[in-house]
């Protein structure tokens, strides 16, 4: 038995309480967790390591989140994410000693399934899957536990079958659709416990210092600040690929803050040539949450469009 496979199946089941509790609740089938877990899979583990071997805690699995220092994940397109993205993630999540890691969304494109114009030029629906799970299985194995928020183009797949007619039951799960393979028998499984810790929520919550809160949605608007001071709350999108910024406002009975993280997308890949002419450009970077304060983190680049191997708002 993959060893990968069995701690993902023993955190998994220490999470949700039990074998069943946990298919139902990640999709992964009874038997494949019963299979990762070999001989112990019908009795509840006494003890799990919780803790991620990269120090990002499983969520829902202990009481409290630590969230002295968070990584938020941009847009990143897979499979048209900048190259040295996964590279550029690591070192940042490193240099924070992240406790937890969060995504707000569109970790892939679906450029084919659009419902606007499709280029002509670039892969098939197919092809850009396949290339796309390549990126993921490289990212999930550097971010195996990972929260994210549903995106507009992580719901492409599903926007396009329900308006082709096509009921939810002849539909895979979005984890089966990135992760999973097709066994001998013709079934869609999940090798090896890929991507079983990443978890999609509609909204994620942040507990912060001093009672205050921050939601992370796939986007607020671009007015951002705007709307965290109308709710008393601070905020965390994605989505706008030219807003990498951290702002804040002071309200009456306290203050807020609002953390745009811009996208690590190949901004010169021609899936992105709608946006070429447009007076906002994409900013390469990523964000951060450290002792209940933002951080854009901006991706320095060279000459090349290639990262500099640097961290400057880190001194490294």
């Amino acid at each position: 038995m993959d060893a990968t496979a069995a701690e993902k199946a023993k955190i998994l089941v220490a999470a949700f309480g039990s074998v069943a509790a946990a298919a139902r609740e990640t999709g992964i089938p009874r038997r494949t967790l019963r299979d990762w877990l070999g001989d112990k899979a019908k009795r509840r583990p006494s003890a799990v390591r919780t803790e991620d071997v990269r120090g990002c805690v499983p969520p829902r699995i202990e009481a409290k989140v630590d969230n002295s220092s968070v990584l938020v994940l941009p847009d990143l397109h897979a499979p048209y994410a900048h190259p040295d993205a996964v590279a550029f993630l690591c070192a940042v999540r490193d240099a924070i000693g992240a406790t937890r890691c969060v995504s707000v969304g569109d970790e892939t494109d679906f450029h084919a399934l659009s419902f606007h114009d499709s280029d002509p030029d670039l892969d098939s629906a197919g092809r850009e899957l396949e290339s796309a799970r390549v990126f993921l299985r490289r990212l999930e194995r550097e971010f195996p536990v990972l929260e994210l928020v549903e995106s507009n183009h992580g719901a492409l797949p599903f926007r396009r079958a329900h308006a082709h007619g096509m009921p939810s039951r002849l539909v895979r799960s979005y984890r089966e659709i990135l992760f999973g393979e097709t066994d001998e028998n013709g079934d869609s499984i999940v090798v090896n416990g890929r991507g079983a810790l990443w978890r999609w929520s509609p909204q994620l919550r942040i507990e912060l210092p001093g009672n205050r809160v921050a939601f992370v949605r796939h986007t607020y608007g671009a007015d951002i600040v705007r709307v965290a001071r109308e709710n008393g709350a601070c905020l965390i999108q994605g989505h706008h690929h030219g807003l990498l910024e951290a702002r804040h406002a002071t309200l009456l009975h306290g203050s807020v803050w609002a953390l745009s993280v811009g996208c690590l997308i190949d901004p010169t890949h021609s899936a992105f040539n709608y946006g070429r002419a447009s007076r906002i450009q994409p900013a390469l970077g990523c964000g951060a949450i450290v002792g209940g304060e933002p951080i854009a983190v901006k991706m320095p680049l060279d000459e090349h469009g290639r990262w500099t191997g640097k961290l400057p708002i880190f001194g490294a």
